[in-house]
């Protein structure tokens, strides 16, 4: 086998699909320590995103109820991530409530920009329910 079928069969792997990549949170952890090692390389930025949706309800008879529905949340925000965001950036289920998203070369001001973005409908169609979205971002730091 030579380099061009080896290149061959990598694309031929790779799925048809814009967006972002979605990955299981172990795959995440590696792809960000590639990502972190890369801009300390290349002096660039990329950050780092957690995304939390909370249940404010106080009824514990809601509670199923609202375990149900936040499952259906969280498919629409992760729906909303990988069709929203760009072809580079990285999403993972963190938790039952949380994703983390890395996206790489995008300063702090157009990384909060795209997250909310994509995030504005989810947002909106929980405006009458006991749920929010929370959102944090950091700089990713660069390996040394």
């Amino acid at each position: 086998m030579d380099i061009l079928e080896v290149q061959q069969e990598l694309i031929e792997e790779e799925e048809e699909k814009n967006g972002a990549f979605f990955c299981e949170y172990g795959t995440f952890k590696e792809m960000y320590v590639i990502q972190s090692r890369t801009i300390g390389r290349l002096g660039i930025c990329a950050h780092l995103c957690l995304i939390t949706l909370q249940d404010h309800s106080k009824f514990e008879s809601d509670k199923e109820k609202n375990k149900q529905y936040m499952e259906k949340v969280m498919h629409k925000i992760q729906a909303s991530l990988c069709n929203g965001l760009r072809i580079g950036d990285i999403v993972s289920r963190f938790s039952v409530n949380q994703f983390v998203v890395l996206l790489p070369t995008c300063n702090y001001e157009n990384a909060v920009l795209a997250i909310d973005r994509v995030l504005r409908k989810v947002r909106y169609s929980l405006n009458s329910t006991n749920f929010t979205i929370e959102i944090s971002m950091e700089e990713v730091t660069p390996k040394e």
